[in-house]
């Protein structure tokens, strides 16, 4: 891109994702297909951004049809010829949107099971000793999510049933020396 925000080259994948042919794409602008341009913004972009340095962005595109689709852009500005560019390659980005929406989704849909089952979960990271509750764990237990800083130590004394902590001990200890525990549940 030229300081006007138009192409100045376009290979064959951009050309397929937009659904238009080259001269096409060489006689729009930036504004042309990205729905979220705004020339202020890119005018501020295109003094303050330093040559060289990598960027990452996401925003959307426009296909000849009209339809829009979200897009990761990396590229950089740098200068050739006393002239400064924006050289830019966009990834369709669709499939992994729809995937981070289904995590958001799933994760709604556990804590609203927690929440009516009155049922809580923890992990445990034996390599980092990090302790993680759902919002509902810390309610079982009388707290306010984040209220309080689970421990490993704290697991053991409030979570586990006390005919468990010696299973658990061992099989964690088991786990740290590499040997693969048998199933248990507690």
């Amino acid at each position: 891109l030229d300081k006007d925000g138009k192409a100045l080259d376009v290979n064959p994948a951009a050309c397929d994702a937009l659904g238009r042919d080259r001269e096409e794409l060489l006689s729009l602008s930036i504004k042309d297909i990205d729905p979220n341009f705004d020339r202020e913004a890119f005018r501020a972009f295109w003094e303050n951004q330093p040559e060289d340095m990598p960027l990452l962005f996401e925003t959307s595109h426009l296909r000849s049809d009209g339809t829009e689709f979200p897009v990761e852009v990396n590229g950089m500005v740098f200068s050739e010829g006393g002239e400064k560019y924006f050289y830019g390659i966009a990834r369709d980005i669709t499939e992994r949107k729809l995937s981070e929406q289904a995590v958001v989704e799933r994760e709604l849909e556990l804590r609203r099971s927690q929440r009516r089952t009155k049922t809580g979960t923890w992990e445990y990271n034996i390599l980092t000793g990090d302790n993680r509750w759902s919002d509902e764990m810390f309610f079982l237990y009388g707290y306010e999510p984040q209220e309080i800083e689970p421990t490993y130590a704290f697991n053991v004394e409030h979570v586990l049933h006390d005919d468990n902590k010696d299973i658990f001990d061992r099989v964690l200890g088991d786990i740290l020396q590499g040997i693969e525990p048998a199933p248990f549940e507690y």
